[in-house]
């Protein structure tokens, strides 16, 4: 709409005021002065920049140039590698003929038509050469080999396209790059290839789901599993039990970071996500499970039969038997007579939550004993209360609850042997070390439970770490002594020795400083994920490695 400045100035002038439809052209228009600059100037800027007009000489522009270029060098790349892959077994099979052929045992031939080579020829003949065409520049160049190696990689998931597809791609062409023109590319190319399928993968996260470690046994290869399944990472060395790869490895006792993971299972066993067994942490913990197992039991009472008074009154035979008389806990007894009682007196029973919880408390308590007689009448007892309330819920129909409160006794049990195990000796900090996880599972949840394997995924847990992850002897056989730090002492006066011979002192001092620095550094190295994930199954990734074939041969002309 006009204004009626616009229109009082066009009355004086004797000339018509400018409609809207004028005012737009304007602005729009080409050339001018800056009333109609700024529309037509982010016009032209698109079209430059964004569609391309004229020469390539803005950024915009060139940015589309190589990206352009980089599709028709990517989609080539891998219609080649598609077909070297589809065609691997008759490349396969023309490679083993190579040798007989030149032995005189074969006649010579032009190959299998299903191999690699006869495939790229079909698609080169059926799109006009299109399938070969090579990038020129280094970002098409790049492209079209990443495109090689991408149908090896194909059916791994996004991180096995980055790891066995990207990574190798880049890095051979890289390689290639950099010694083009010399006998070194060949080999260049591959050896860049493979490596960086075998960086790569670990870094991403890609590890075997098993465990082959030459030397290892079953048994210690499904500890090893398990304990990775828990967050846990054995090494080879540990795994296997060699003495001479746990010290190139520097693993001759558990690792800080291990014992960390283990205190971080242990945790998460008992249902917290803390990573310390602190006292705070623990009460929290304990609280949950408690309020857990109130809110399970709500409205349920058990009427003890008389099978439970007799399995009750026999726990208690046995304790006194087995217990010295100074050491009998008189709460055992009484509790005992509470379930007979009940069981044979209709006027004292049901027994309600509160009875319950107490029980269940003193029996938490007895449970940590010093005595081994205590602790097993507290194991008996228990179970004979929780088989009795399990009876009750089932009764009620109410299935979800014995769920819940059965998830909640093993954590419970748990939480009896982490925080007995936070009280030993070395882990104020509420870290946790295998072997006091071990001492305290076996305390309370028992011994004889222990032996036979019959107690929570904690137990588990615990003897796997306890077994793969426990302290290499100082003392080996033939009296020989380790001492710590042997290996540095060792490459240091060595190294010494060699700075000494080459430039006196100062090369003394330095040559000793980096020799002492090299075994930690091994170990580091020995320790990595890439190295650890060959060590731990060799197959995985030796199969892994195959994934690179088809973008090897891809990328030879055809």
């Amino acid at each position: 709409m006009t204004s009626r400045t616009d229109q009082l100035r066009a009355l004086m002038n004797g000339t018509p005021a400018p409609s809207a439809g004028d005012r737009l052209r304007a602005l729009t228009s080409a050339g001018g002065d800056t009333a109609r600059g700024p529309l037509r100037r982010a016009y032209d800027a698109v079209v430059e920049n964004v569609v391309g007009r004229g020469e390539v000489d803005t950024p915009g522009e060139r940015l589309g140039q190589t990206i352009n270029e980089m599709g028709r060098a990517f989609f080539p790349g891998v219609a080649r590698g598609a077909a070297e892959l589809a065609g691997l077994p008759g490349t396969i099979s023309d490679l083993t003929d190579i040798p007989f052929e030149r032995m005189g045992l074969l006649p010579g031939s032009e190959g299998s038509p299903f191999s690699g080579s006869s495939i790229r020829g079909l698609l080169n003949d059926a799109t006009g050469g299109a399938t070969e065409h090579r990038g020129e520049t280094t970002a098409g160049r790049i492209a079209g080999t990443v495109g090689e190696f991408l149908p090896g990689a194909g059916g791994a998931g996004v991180r096995g396209l980055l790891a066995h597809g990207v990574a190798p791609g880049v890095a051979s062409e890289a390689a290639g790059m950099a010694t083009e023109g010399t006998a070194l590319e060949p080999y260049a190319r591959v050896a860049a290839a493979l490596g960086a399928g075998v960086v790569a993968g670990p870094a991403l996260g890609i590890r075997s789901p098993t465990v082959r470690t030459p030397g290892a046994n079953s048994e210690q290869r499904q500890m090893a599993e398990f304990l990775q399944s828990q967050g846990i990472q054995p090494t080879a060395g540990q795994t296997s039990g060699s003495n001479f790869l746990r010290r190139i490895e520097g693993t001759t006792s558990a690792r800080p970071d291990q014992i960390e993971d283990v205190t971080g299972a242990a945790m998460r066993s008992i249902g917290s996500t803390a990573n310390r067994a602190t006292p705070a942490t623990l009460r929290a913990a304990n609280a949950q499970i408690v309020d857990t197992m109130d809110a399970a039991l709500a409205g349920v009472s058990i009427t003890p039969t008389t099978s439970m008074a007799q399995n009750a009154d026999d726990v208690v035979r046995m304790y006194l038997v087995e217990a010295p008389s100074a050491t009998v806990v008189p709460r055992v007894r009484a509790m005992a007579d509470e379930i007979i009682e009940a069981a044979t007196n209709p006027t004292t029973a049901p027994i309600d939550l509160t009875t319950l919880r107490t029980w269940r408390s003193a029996l938490g308590r007895l449970s940590q004993s010093n005595d081994e007689a205590t602790r097993t009448a507290a194991h008996g007892l228990r179970r004979i209360i929780d088989d009795a309330t399990d009876t009750a819920l089932t009764a009620a129909g109410r299935s979800d609850d014995l769920s819940r409160l059965s998830q909640a006794r093993e954590q419970y049990r748990n939480f009896l042997a982490v925080s007995d195990a936070s009280t030993r000796a070395g882990s104020e900090a509420g870290v946790l070390s295998p072997a006091q996880l071990n001492q305290s599972i076996i305390r309370t949840q028992g011994r004889e439970a222990y032996a036979v394997g019959r107690g929570t995924g904690l137990m588990e847990t615990s003897r796997a770490s306890g077994e793969l992850l426990r302290s290499m002897p100082t003392v080996e056989a033939g009296g020989i002594r380790r001492l710590p730090y042997m290996s540095e002492l060792g490459a240091g006066g060595a190294g010494a020795a060699m700075g000494a011979a080459l430039g006196g002192m100062p090369g003394a001092v330095t040559g000793g400083l980096i020799g002492a620095a090299l075994p930690p550094v091994g170990q580091a190295l020995m320790r990595s994920r890439q190295v650890q994930s060959l060590l731990m199954n060799p197959q995985f990734a030796a199969g892994n490695a195959t994934r690179a074939a088809p973008g090897l041969l891809a990328n030879q002309p055809n």
